[in-house]
């Protein structure tokens, strides 16, 4: 039956675009049609994952599943539910040094729009809400002129302790006279007696001030009445004394509290105009009796990395805590996000991304981070036709290149790589012409398959003897490679015989790939299940790691690929990994000298200006403290902290995106003496010399990243679900591990090889040692738990696990000298393990005893995996790739491969008797005899070595390479069938969909001895 799929559809169109750098990873799976999950870690700041929502120029499928390009996404919207955990969050107000809180695209134009998604959200369920900090304010006895202030960035909420205190001095006037003290307009008088002292005046006086307690209390000091006045609401009141010795002294007093100096620290916040303070985030304040409380004015986490602090001139008035940062900010929502594409003025699409980046790390180094994105609730609403996606169904075929229906004017140059077959033509001069001729049965549509790019040509074009129109390649790829796909030419084309003629028409090049003759359809129902066959899966690859296991699996089973599967975890994405060697942007200032109040203070940090006026109660351990404070607050990029007068400042990354600038300025007022030292930088030329690298690290668990483990259990349940078995490889080759690991030459030198992909990235093939034994057990150890938790038997394989193949151009050597391996040697022989150079030495030297030796220690490192995964998973299954072109007995084929000593050591003799092996199945390879020497003789040999050592054929596997479209690999799965080897598994399935190779059961048996 017929499937109809759709844009945006997650378990058929969406992929993950990869993650930036080696120390990242992350995985698209859980995919249904309305819900997927993305999962992963980050190791730094700088790390981000871009999640592909759509591509009309699909990359993925065989060209039989494939989606025509389509860009129409008028009168659609998408609406869905998301929450994320451990990532930067949606309703984030800070700076985004990549998008992560938008919605990327690429219109058909090749013009480019960024939606906010926060702009189109409502809130579902879960907590969001607001940071905030409480400061208590402490009376520990406050005098008058007592000072304290908080700061925040550079605002600064100033209290001085303003008047508390008044004295009246009284003196004999005579009887009768009357003294006086007025208080908040009440008088407290006594009329002098005949032969009173003028003690006697002021402790009467004292006396009757009693009602007068809720707003002074007194004391008497000879003559003198002191007033100090209650603690109360902060208002203020006049004191004075109708006293002739007294005259003219009215004061104000102030009624001071703690609440009360609370109460006007909060209200100078709310007086604050933010608009020209400049935060990212503000601030309220609310007091409550002595404490007042600082909230962030944005809900969300990101308010946590906001942060105050105080300064206080003594500890007659202070608070309960000397600062901090703010907490309680929570951003654990699922929002609820729709986009009208229309509205949003993007209603024609070519790409569509969404980015996912590390949450803050506020004051402090960012530390790994495993993060989550849960879509659900996934819908596309609008008409259906603009809906669906359609391919070329039923009745279509394609013309390539090189048919005999294809004539070419003068040779075009044949150029290798990404596309259909694994050939195009390339044209570089003007009027270079292609003619293609053909016959269709019925109306079709012609889609010509081409390599767009910012250099590209253009083509007149003519159907039949129609009207020449003009089709140009050229494409602004926004910095990506260039886009090998197809375009429509045209209208409907009615069924019969038909002339197509390509004309180039300037020297830019223009690409021939093929023409398609479509009918369109939805996706035609599955071919026919194959259950002696199926594509092997590389970790390492785009078709694998990047996809959904759901979209994977429905792609076998499309192309009737229902064999076993072999998956290969391969060298690059699935493990742990930290940092080594890299070198952190850091400067430290040091404030010294007496800064003088009036002086001013300014960082400039990538342009960006922060900085503060000196206060009298200042020190130079409180500017540090400020400084820090408002970079933690302020930037995303840096953190800081302070200790005494000194100031750290560290890059969070040494990438190129946290390399700034930095200049110290200081504006002084006369007599200050204040400076500011700087030792370090912020900012490295050589940045890229500086970066490190992302190393394994075995010392990790579990063995495989977060993005590796969640694929990898989706991918284990998806096999479940159709009973399909499933065996997962581990290779001797990593990608940057550890020194103890790698395989080394006699002189020390590890055995590196470049990992191609246009990266400077080195693998290295790893020695049979403990510690690649320690590693490899916790690496199947993982997988097997994974395994079995999905309902699914354990079933390893040892991917070539074999000594290095080849000599060292250096000290020609081979590759059996890392220090574990000749003490082991020294240990078992008595003496250095013998020197041998090339692939083809004696392994019969010294009797044969360092070769044997070598060969039992292969024997053991894999006889030793095999135990222990059986002690924890008795029902395990255990198989070998056996490379046999590099392991031949004499050198062969056009590369040369094999010889005497790597046959003898890489296959030890237990494994030539399945019942001595400790294995279940053997698989055998030889990807140079099928694609590099062609030759059908060799590919024989390989096929039935097993065979002859008397394996049971039901206990034998074949991988077959399909490495390009030139590759002839029919006769060589022909031959395997004919021979009846039970599962043959085509190396690799991105081979088989991008060069769009024949999936259908081939009928004709080879005829010749030699491709």
């Amino acid at each position: 039956m017929s499937e109809r799929i759709y844009k945006l559809q997650p378990n058929r169109t969406i992929q993950l675009r990869g993650f930036n750098d080696l120390g990242a990873a992350a995985a698209l799976h859980s995919a249904t049609a309305t819900s997927f999950k993305v999962s992963g870690i980050f190791r730094d700041p700088a790390d981000f994952c871009v999640l592909s929502l759509y591509d009309a120029d699909n990359f993925y499928e065989h060209p039989s599943l494939k989606h025509l390009p389509d860009m129409n996404f008028d009168g659609l919207t998408l609406s869905f539910d998301v929450h994320y955990t451990g990532l930067r969050n949606l309703d984030s107000p800070r700076y985004p040094i990549i998008d992560w809180p938008f919605l990327d695209v690429i219109r058909g134009d090749g013009t480019t729009a960024s939606i906010r998604l926060f702009d189109q959200i409502g809130f579902v369920s879960g907590n969001w809400n607001p940071a905030s900090i409480r400061f208590r304010i402490v009376d520990g006895g406050m005098k008058q002129w007592d000072h304290i202030v908080l700061w925040y960035l550079n605002q600064a909420y100033e209290y001085v302790v303003p008047q508390l205190e008044a004295g009246f001095a009284f003196n004999k006037q005579g009887a009768g006279f009357v003294h006086s003290i007025v208080v908040a307009g009440t008088t407290y008088a006594y009329t002098e007696l005949d032969g009173d002292f003028p003690e006697t005046i002021a402790q009467r006086l004292l006396e009757a001030l009693g009602p007068a307690t809720d707003y002074v209390s007194a004391t008497r000091f000879q003559n003198q009445v002191n007033l100090t006045a209650a603690r109360g609401d902060g208002q203020s009141f006049t004191v004075s004394s109708t006293s002739a010795s007294n005259s003219g002294k009215a004061q104000e007093l102030w009624r001071v509290s703690a609440a009360a100096i609370a109460a006007d620290l909060a209200r100078q916040c709310r007086a604050t105009d933010w608009t020209k303070a400049g935060a990212d985030i503000p601030i309220a304040a609310e007091s409550r009796d002595d404490v007042v409380t600082f909230t962030a004015s944005k809900a969300g986490v990101d308010g946590n990395a906001l942060s105050m602090y105080a300064v206080c001139a003594n500890s007659q008035l202070t608070t309960d805590i000397a600062g901090g940062q703010f907490t309680g900010g929570n951003s654990d929502a699922t929002w609820h996000v729709s986009i009208d594409f229309t509205t949003a003025k993007i209603p024609d699409i070519r790409k569509m991304w969404l980015t996912f980046a590390p949450p803050l790390s506020v004051g402090k180094p960012f530390t790994d981070t495993e993060w989550e994105a849960v879509f659900t609730n996934w819908t596309l609403s609008g008409p259906e036709e603009v809906r669906r996606l359609q391919v070329a169904g039923p009745g279509s075929f394609r013309i390539e290149d090189n048919s005999s229906a294809c004539h070419y004017d003068e040779p075009w140059t044949v150029e290798a790589g990404f596309y259909s077959r694994g050939y195009a033509q390339v044209a570089t001069k003007a009027g270079n012409t292609v003619t293609i001729q053909y016959n269709a049965a019925t109306a079709h549509e012609l889609w010509l398959g081409t390599s767009l790019y910012s250099d590209r040509g253009s083509v007149m074009l003519k159907i039949d003897a129609g009207p020449e129109f003009t089709f140009d390649a050229l494409l602004d790829t926004k910095a990506d490679p260039a886009v090998i796909t197809r375009r429509q030419l045209g209208g409907t084309v009615p069924a019969g015989q038909h002339v197509v003629t390509l004309r180039t028409v300037n020297a830019k090049p223009f690409y021939f790939d093929f023409l398609d003759v479509v009918v369109r359809s939805d996706v035609p129902a599955p071919m026919p299940p194959r259950t002696n066959i199926s594509p092997a899966l590389d970790y390492s690859t785009d078709h694998t790691y990047k996809l959904p296991p759901a979209r994977i699996l429905w792609m076998f089973d499309q192309l009737g690929f229902a064999g076993p599967v072999n998956e290969y975890i391969g060298v690059f994405w699935w493990n742990q990994r930290k940092r080594d060697g890299a070198t952190i942007p850091q400067v430290r200032l040091t404030f010294s000298g007496g800064f003088q109040y009036g002086d001013q203070v300014w960082l400039n940090i990538a342009d960006t200006r922060i900085g503060r006026s000196v206060l009298s109660i200042d020190t130079n351990n409180t500017l540090a403290k400020h400084f820090a404070a408002h970079i933690n607050t302020t930037f995303v990029g840096l953190w800081a902290q302070a200790a005494g007068d000194v100031l750290t400042i560290t890059s969070h990354s040494p990438t190129r995106d946290f390399q700034f600038d930095l200049a110290v300025s200081i504006i002084p007022v006369s007599g200050s003496t204040g400076a500011v030292t700087v030792d370090g930088t912020l900012k490295y030329a050589d940045y890229d010399k500086k970066m490190g690298h992302w190393m394994v690290d075995p010392t990790q668990t579990p063995a495989l990243n977060r993005g590796a483990r969640e694929w990898h259990a989706d991918f284990y349940r998806e096999c479940k679900a159709r009973n399909r078995e499933v065996v997962s490889a581990s290779s001797m080759e990593l990608v940057l591990p550890p020194d103890e690991l790698p395989a080394r030459f006699h002189n020390g030198d590890p055995v590196t090889t470049d990992v191609g992909y246009g990266s400077d990235l080195w693998s290295a093939q790893c020695a049979f040692n403990a510690a690649t034994l320690a590693y490899q057990t916790a690496v199947f150890d993982n997988i097997a738990a994974l395994m079995s938790g999905a309902g699914v038997t354990p079933n390893l394989q040892f991917g070539e696990y074999c000594w290095w193949y080849f000599r060292s151009d250096k000290d020609g050597s081979m590759a059996l000298y890392d220090p574990d391996t000749q003490a082991a040697a020294q240990s078992a022989l008595g003496r250095p393990l013998a020197l041998f150079t090339g692939p083809d030495d004696d392994p019969q030297v010294n009797g044969g005893a360092d070769a044997i030796f070598l060969r039992n220690r292969l024997r053991n490192h894999v006889a030793a995996l095999i135990a222990a995964m059986r002690a924890k998973y008795p029902g395990a299954k255990f198989e070998v790739l056996f490379p046999y072109d590099v392991n031949y007995p004499v050198p062969s084929g056009v590369n040369h491969l094999g010889g005497r000593l790597l046959r003898f050591i890489n296959f030890p003799i237990e494994w030539a008797n399945k019942q001595t092996s400790g294995l279940d199945r053997l698989k055998m390879e030889g990807l140079d005899w099928g694609a590099a020497t062609r030759s059908l003789d060799l590919v024989r040999d390989v096929m039935e070595f097993p065979i002859q050592l008397g394996w049971p054929i039901d206990s034998i596997r074949y991988m077959l390479p399909v490495f390009n479209g030139g590759c002839p690999w029919l006769r060589e799965y022909r031959l395997g069938k004919g021979i009846g080897i039970p599962v043959i598994n085509l190396w690799a399935f991105d081979h088989v969909c991008i060069f769009g190779l024949p999936v259908a059961e081939p009928s004709q048996p080879p005829r010749a001895a030699r491709f």
